[in-house]
């Protein structure tokens, strides 16, 4: 806002606003658009994001949308700035639901306050099942209620009907149908003998899994998290489950002796190195298994569950619709006595990321002290058990390129998805904006024909280019002067930028996008995978090759490899006959076989492995690699062996290297304050070794320097220091 709090926050009437539904565009001047939505919210107004036939008003700000503005006016809706907002919702009168009488004959029926009224057997039946369970126990008001309403048949469960009905089907057909673990079923799982279910945590996968078992007959046996899944107690159990019975089938005399077990593994991408060879040893398991398992994980990407996915039917559950769980939420609060105003539901299944598990919870917590939860009690209660889960890659990408959430989401939410992984998210942009049709095309090029938009789109598609080449030029300056405090601002050019200009609807698909219609992972990461292997493949092709060769790596690549591929390929193709040419080129080199393997793989066009080895006969391969390794070949390094000492070696001792005197040098002996010498003898120190003097040392004498008579000091090659005669 340019001016923020320049304005009173008005008060209304309770649900003033309620029925109508409103549209923002542009920038209110004293208060932001999240606080002036909120506003419309807590008088039970509907905040939609695009204008249409029901839509009430549109509220209008500092730089405002045009297509909005010209659908308002072509719809004849009206159109109010944020005095006249403002003002409608501090003169709209309360709209408050009165229950109306349930008959016209209640409203005849006169009530004597004298007389207390007799309670009705029906009220009467309410108030003894409302203390009691229906059994005459006391209920237990302290059951959660995730418990206390969790499905019972398969209509209860919300969302993800289609997956229900699958394993469902796979379960009922299990001991009856042929198992095929390499089978392609996308929409039959029925040739598996397991199911990975995944998904985001809270949406029913493991009361999924616990209902259609039970409902199908089996007996489900669940190891989570908590429990140790190495590969040793993996392997017990499984086999502890599949030669016995469970102890319910013994008082079930409806049940068959041989009653059936399901195993259900929830958490798979939980295991950790507690649970050492644990996927490893469940991956036997479902080779071997006599019984159905059902394995269950949130992050369908980890790289503990991309080994099992292999092997199992992939079943990947979504999160329910806000619409699926407000019917169901405000069914359970009102049994519960719980009342629930306009646009609560909305705002927690936002703040927990649509977990019906953990929205019950907060309800039941609420409802202890309260009767009721308006909108603003609602926004704090969502704030206080805010669930911050940090999104993907492939779901940020997703909500920045898309046209509905790109608009809905605030400026700091969008910086926030870079910062989900700030090195993967500009190239996820960068590998996925030239797919898409920019909505901001769209808008300008409306009613002006093909070619009007089709020039819209280069622009927008261009100027989002432009942004990421400059943001490749902030990256640098970041690495380089390690400017961390540039982040925001790399994540604004890298990400935030090109989504404005490119946000909208798919329109690139096929193979020669990246297969399916969805989003593609960035190619980058691949090539540079590429380009750094052959690097290094090519500097040891160097290392081989300088003793013949003084040229660099990229000489070498353009000019030799060209050239030596044909070389050593060509004479091949004949016979054997020139086995031992290409061999002797090769030594001449310095290369070795897997040299020759790198050669034709670094070559490209005419002088790739593919073109130079396909008329190479498989006998002449296998006789040419045959003879190179009977031979011997030079090698351009010298073979490091291990030296071993001889026992004389060993036995002496060497002195330290720093203190060893030449035998050239004088040796000076240090003199206390007195001028006397010290006269310490060394020879029993077992770190000074005193070399005795040879014949012709001992003919030559050094003259005295200090008016010796006829000594000096004799010295010795190997000792620390020497005597002084005086």
């Amino acid at each position: 806002p340019s001016a923020p709090g320049s304005k009173d926050i008005p008060v209304g009437a309770e649900d003033c606003l309620k029925g109508l539904s409103f549209v923002f565009t542009g920038e209110l001047s004293s208060i932001s658009r999240d606080k002036a939505q909120d506003l419309v919210k807590e008088y039970g107004g509907r905040v939609v994001g695009s204008v249409s036939g029901k839509t009430s008003y549109v509220i209008v700000g500092e730089e405002p949308g045009e297509s909005k503005l010209r659908l308002a006016a072509e719809k004849k809706i009206k159109v109010l700035d944020e005095d006249q907002f403002f003002d409608l919702i501090r003169s709209k009168p309360a709209n408050v639901d009165v229950p109306a009488p349930t008959s016209s004959r209640a409203k005849k029926v006169k009530v004597d306050d004298s007389q207390p009224e007799k309670p009705s057997r029906a009220n009467t039946a309410a108030t003894t099942n409302k203390a009691t369970d229906g059994k005459g126990k006391p209920r237990q008001e302290s059951e959660l209620w995730t418990t206390k309403y969790k499905p019972q048949k398969y209509q209860d469960i919300l969302g993800n009907k289609t997956n229900v009905e699958r394993l469902a089907n796979w379960l009922r057909s299990w001991h009856t149908t042929e198992k095929d673990m390499k089978s392609t079923a996308k929409d039959d799982p029925s040739p598996f003998k397991a199911v990975l279910i995944s998904g985001p945590p809270g949406i029913g996968k493991t009361t999924a899994a616990h209902l259609v078992s039970t409902l199908e007959g089996f007996e489900p046996i669940e190891f989570n998290a908590s429990d140790t899944r190495s590969k040793n107690s993996v392997k017990a159990v499984v086999k502890e489950i599949s030669d016995s019975h469970t102890v319910t089938s013994y008082f079930d005399r409806t049940k068959s002796t041989a009653s059936r077990h399901v195993l259900i593994m929830d958490e798979c991408d939980g295991m950790t190195g507690s649970d050492r060879g644990g996927i490893a040893e469940l991956i036997l398991v479902i080779k071997k298994t006599k019984i159905p398992i059902i394995c269950i994980c949130n992050d369908r990407m980890s790289p503990k569950v991309k080994s099992l996915a292999n092997y199992c039917y992939d079943m990947r559950f979504i999160r329910p619709s806000t619409a699926q769980l407000e019917k169901s939420i405000r069914a359970i609060a009102e049994k519960e006595g719980l009342t629930l105003k306009d646009n609560v539901v909305d705002t927690l299944v936002k703040s927990t990321n649509n977990d019906i598990r953990q929205i019950l919870t907060m309800l039941s917590q609420y409802a202890l002290n309260h009767k009721e939860l308006n909108f603003s009690a609602s926004k704090k209660l969502a704030e206080s058990s805010e669930k911050i889960v940090a999104p993907g890659p492939w779901d940020a990408t997703g909500s920045l390129l898309s046209k509905g959430s790109f608009r809905e989401l605030p400026f700091g939410q969008k910086i926030e998805l870079y910062f989900a992984d700030h090195s993967l998210m500009p190239l996820m942009i960068q590998e996925n904006f030239i797919k898409m049709e920019p909505a901001l095309a769209q808008d300008v090029a409306k009613g002006r024909g093909k070619a009007a938009m089709d020039l819209e789109v280069l622009n927008c598609l261009s100027q989002a280019a432009d942004s990421i080449a400059a943001s490749d030029i902030v990256g640098q300056v970041l690495h380089k002067t390690q400017s961390w405090t540039l982040m925001p601002f790399h994540g604004v050019m890298s990400t935030v930028r090109p989504a404005f200009f490119s946000h909208g609807t798919m329109a690139l698909k096929g193979p020669a996008w990246g297969g399916g219609g969805g989003y593609t992972f960035p190619g980058w990461l691949g090539k540079n995978s590429t380009q750094s292997k052959s690097n290094r493949l090519l500097k040891e092709i160097q290392l081989h090759m300088r003793l013949q060769v003084s040229a660099s790596r990229n000489e070498i690549r353009e000019s030799y490899l060209p050239v030596l591929a044909p070389r050593i390929t060509l004479p091949l193709v004949q016979d054997n006959d020139g086995i031992d040419e290409v061999i002797g080129l090769l030594d001449s080199y310095y290369l070795n076989r897997e040299d020759w393997d790198v050669v034709l793989d670094l070559g490209l066009n005419e002088c790739s492995a593919k073109a130079l080895t396909s008329k190479i006969p498989t006998a002449t391969k296998t006789a040419f690699t045959r003879t190179y390794n009977k031979s011997n070949h030079p090698k351009p390094f010298m073979t490091t062996a291990a030296v071993t000492k001889s026992k004389a070696t060993r036995e002496a001792d060497f002195p330290d290297l720093e203190d060893v005197v030449d035998v050239d040098d004088d040796i000076v002996v240090a003199e206390d304050e007195n001028g006397e010498t010290d006269s310490e003898d060394v020879g029993g120190d077992r770190l000074i070794t005193v070399k005795k003097s040879t014949g012709s040392s001992k003919s030559s004498a050094a003259s005295g320097k200090s008016g010796s008579s006829s000594g000096g000091a004799k010295k010795g090659a190997g000792s620390k220091g020497g005597k002084k005669r005086t």
